[in-house]
C-alpha cells in the first residue's frame, strides 16, 4: 500500500474514463492527464486509538498483516 501512495503523491491520479482498466499485463502509460493530486502524505500507525483519532481528521486506508494468523 506505502509503494501505491508513493506513486501516487509522486504522479497524481487519473480518471477513469481517461485512463480505463483493462485486466491485460503492460506498461504503464504515462502521457495521461492525471489532474488529481489529492495525496499529498502518509504515515502508517499501529494502534487501534491512533485509528480511531485519524478516522476522526481524515481518509484511512486499511491493511491488515495477516501472516501471524
Amino acid at each position: 500500500m506505502d509503494s501505491a501512495f508513493e506513486y501516487i503523491r509522486d504522479n497524481n491520479l487519473a480518471l477513469a474514463k481517461d485512463y480505463p482498466y483493462t485486466a491485460k499485463d503492460g506498461t504503464c502509460k504515462t502521457s495521461v492527464k492525471r489532474p488529481y493530486d489529492h495525496v499529498t502524505g502518509f504515515y502508517d500507525i499501529d494502534s487501534c486509538d491512533e485509528l480511531a483519532e485519524a478516522i476522526k481528521e481524515r481518509t484511512v486506508s486499511v491493511a491488515v498483516d495477516a501472516n501471524p494468523w
